[in-house]
């Protein structure tokens, strides 16, 4: 697009354009290992060294040059001699201005000034009348803009970092696409009605310091509705020490009614107590995060939202109820994620009453809880949930309830769990296909089922501030968990000694052993497969049965012993770097 090879179409934009010529040639292999964001936006590739020896052969060609890519090294004497620059990458040079003759490259489209020293832009950038792309992130010492870059109306892409100040004026900017932040200021330098001519965004949004938009009328101006190219919006107020009105956040949030294409949703420090209507009429609405929304007593009904994927609510201090009408007529269908994260108020998370337990969250595949002491009661139908995580919740009847018909579990942690003596009946049982089982600060915790040793699938099992834990049921017929690789005890001050058995599991890579009274280590030389070993605080250990006569561990990398000299005499190190 910079060297001016694309031209918009009736129906497409040049970036459009230039997307599709892209694709093309990395299906002809001309460039190659391509990697993407999370947004499937590609950001490297490579090319051959004989494509690069074709371009660079044509690129001479040319006879001016167009492209320049320069370390800074003499640019201030060079750079008014390159009349025909398109582009001009500057990225990381080592330069604390940027020479004035830039306002000379009338043709310049392209523009990156990151991770420099520059401390002010000159007034002359203004005259770049044609640059269409400007890059100035990690810009740390930059602190003044001239007021001559409202000039640059054919600005179609700015970046620069989020908690940067708005660079210039944007109501001239009707071409632009990409602006990913916008922070207003007190000193109202930057409106939100600056918003409002710019159509043609496109991509993520961030409006920040809302809390110095006065009214919904104000808000309105930012004319977010018909901005229908925005794929994430995050709206963001300050901290809520820094806040004298939070009356008015209601309002203002109801002026901020986004384009109903929207996917992403995130609203963040919001101190209403009651969210936007407008919020159930985003059908394409594919995640949502509300986050520090403090004055919450309640959660959005997202149920009828078809299209939701994933849903996190988290430091919603004054949320007590998840009520039936969250799940709305729809049920959440295509919902995969879900996320409660510190809500210290939340007692109750109702069921809602149907007759078929996969019609509610039936594609759920991941849900989170965490630090929710008080909830008392939660649901128990997750047909598919896969991943499970539950941290410092202290009824113990709320993770029975979660678990009790649970058949399709692969990833199970449980911390903080302060009131939990045992692990809800059938846990293990009905899960087969577990692969990692983690338990942490269970104080009460006294002993797993014993059902433990018949998880064929099991590849990583964590006990770790589990002082009660008096025992592990992992004898010599634990030959059914062939498939561990990761074994780690810590801080289980009741366990006598390691399980039993461990000589059986050839697969183990990883073994983590801390604050174990009792440690027989004669078994340690079966371990064929392992990779990794670390003893702590071991106070029994005497020896370790690493010689060089150790080749039943030829894939032993990292040994690591901590804390443990108080018996511990006379290893043989020279036999231990032999292994």
């Amino acid at each position: 697009m910079a060297e001016g090879f694309l031209h918009s179409s009736s129906n497409q934009e040049m970036e459009d354009i230039g997307n599709e010529y892209f694709n093309i040639l990395l299906q002809n292999s001309f460039f190659q290992d391509v990697t993407m964001d999370e947004d499937g936006v590609v950001i490297t590739c490579k090319m051959h060294d004989l494509v690069h020896d074709l371009a660079e052969l044509v690129s001479k060609s040319v006879g001016k040059l167009r492209s320049l890519f320069s370390n800074g090294e003499g640019l201030s004497n060079s750079l008014s001699s390159f009349n025909a620059l398109h582009v001009l990458n500057l990225y990381e040079a080592e330069i604390v201005e940027l020479p004035s003759s830039i306002g000379r490259l009338k043709h310049l489209r392209y523009l990156d000034v990151s991770r420099t020293e520059i401390k002010e832009l000159p007034k002359s950038i203004g005259k770049l009348y044609n640059l269409q792309t400007l890059r100035m992130c990690g810009m740390w010492y930059l602190e003044r803009f001239p007021k001559e870059m409202e000039n640059l109306i054919k600005l179609r892409h700015v970046y620069f970092d989020h908690d940067q100040k708005v660079p210039f004026g944007m109501r001239r900017l009707t071409r632009l696409q990409t602006l990913r932040y916008f922070n207003l200021d007190k000193e109202k330098n930057h409106g939100i009605d600056e918003l409002g001519g710019l159509n043609q965004l496109k991509g993520e949004l961030t409006i920040s310091s809302l809390e110095h938009v006065k009214d919904k009328d104000e808000a309105k101006k930012s004319n977010l509705v018909v901005k229908a190219n925005i794929r994430k919006l995050t709206l963001k107020w300050g901290n809520s020490w820094q806040r004298n009105n939070k009356e008015s956040d209601v309002d203002v949030l109801e002026g901020l009614q986004p384009n109903p294409k929207l996917e992403i949703l995130k609203i963040e420090n919001f101190m209403g107590g009651k969210l936007a209507s407008w919020m159930m009429s985003l059908l394409n609405l594919k995640e949502i995060w509300l986050s520090d929304c403090r004055e919450c007593e309640e959660v959005p009904p997202l149920g009828n939202l078809k299209n939701l994927r994933h849903v996190k609510f988290e430091y919603m201090y004054k949320l007590k109820c998840v009520g039936v009408e969250f799940y709305g007529a729809a049920l959440f269908p295509s919902l995969k994620t879900l996320v409660f994260n510190n809500c210290p108020a939340l007692i109750e998370w109702k069921e809602v009453d149907v007759i078929s337990p996969a019609a509610v969250f039936p594609c759920l595949e991941e849900l989170t809880l965490l630090i929710c002491r008080q909830l008392r009661n939660a649901p128990s139908r997750f047909p598919s949930l896969q991943k499970l995580k539950i941290h410092n919740i202290d009824q113990v009847m709320a993770i029975e309830n979660i678990c009790s018909q649970l058949t399709t579990l692969t990833h199970l942690e449980i911390r903080g769990a302060t009131e939990l003596t045992r692990l809800p009946v059938g846990m293990l049982e009905n899960n087969h296909n577990l692969r990692v089982l983690h338990i942490d600060h269970c104080n009460e915790l006294s002993h797993l089922p014993d059902e433990l040793h018949t998880l064929r699938l099991l590849e990583e099992l964590t006990l770790k501030n589990c002082p009660s834990l008096e025992f592990i049921p992992i004898t010599t017929q634990s030959q059914g968990m062939p498939c561990l690789r990761k074994l780690k005890i810590k801080k289980c001050e009741k366990l006598s000694s390691w399980p039993s058995g461990l000589e059986y599991f050839t697969s183990l890579q990883e073994l983590h052993i801390q604050n174990l009274k009792h440690l027989p280590v004669d078994g340690l030389q079966t371990l064929v497969s392992l990779e990794e070993l670390t003893l702590k605080n071991c106070p029994s250990l005497e020896f370790i049965p690493i010689t060089t006569q150790s080749q039943g561990m030829p894939c032993l990398r990292i040994v690591n012993i901590l804390n443990c000299i108080y018996r511990l005499m006379g290893y043989r190190p020279l036999s231990l770097l032999r292994s």
